[in-house]
């Protein structure tokens, strides 16, 4: 027997998750023109109930959504649509249900990172493993994760990463001298983004150099990369 996941979206997007998506821990197929997730971490002698299952589905999909995003530069959305328990001859034992989750996705070649042009497929699957090893990372990912990316999540992914590798001053140490200052700066006045800063004090002028959002979901990004590569790949 068997828990998996049926995913729902449109119908070409969802054709390019199976050239992506082919390891233990998120395996993706395309069967009779529906598309299905099965993950060890669905194990039928550990996951029980439809509960559980949503719970470690929940965890998948911030694994997706975040490396999605980052190494496919996801746009358009892809529903988990529900969980299907079948039986070792593939027959479903009990009915769907269905769960209020999202992945990304886009048809992509190579991504830039941290200055570098990277294929996705030689990190899609040491990134899941890292991430659904790592409470850390997860918590990064998490805010990856989310629907439209703002100055507050790209901060609490910096956050995260700081308060991980021991303070501000090794995050800085990974970039030129300022970047890292231009990004906090920015994102934490007023001035600067208005509505979209972190505090509406007015004793924080904006930064001479202002950083736009974009630029500051490429830094956030090349720290992820940097972060995972450097310190968390063992």
């Amino acid at each position: 027997m068997e828990w998996i996941i049926e995913l729902n979206g449109d119908k070409d997007d969802l054709k390019i998750l199976p050239k992506y998506f082919i390891f233990k821990e998120l395996y993706i197929t395309e069967e009779e023109g529906r598309f299905f997730l099965r993950s060890i971490y669905l194990d039928i002698d550990k996951v029980f109930t439809e509960g559980d299952v949503i719970r470690e589905g929940r965890k998948l999909l911030i694994s997706v959504n975040g490396i999605s995003r980052m190494l496919l530069k996801a746009k358009n959305l892809i529903e988990f649509h529900s969980i299907l328990k079948l039986d070792n001859n593939g027959k479903l034992i009990k009915g769907c249900t269905w769960i209020n989750c999202k992945l990304y996705i886009r048809n992509s070649g190579a991504v830039k990172l941290n200055g570098k042009e990277i294929n996705p497929k030689d990190y899609l699957e040491k990134w899941t493993k890292i991430i659904l090893s790592d409470e850390d990372v997860m918590r990064a990912f998490l805010f990856l994760s989310l629907d439209n990316l703002n100055w507050r999540d790209l901060y609490c992914i910096y956050d995260t990463i700081q308060e991980n590798v021991g303070g501000r001053k090794i995050v800085e140490s990974w970039f030129p001298k300022g970047k890292l200052e231009g990004f906090t700066h920015t994102a934490c006045s007023f001035e600067a983004i208005k509505e979209n800063a972190r505090h509406s004090m007015k004793k924080i002028k904006k930064p001479k150099i202002e950083m736009s959002l974009l630029e500051a979901s490429s830094l956030i990004y090349d720290m992820l990369y940097i972060w995972i590569e450097k310190v968390k790949t063992k």
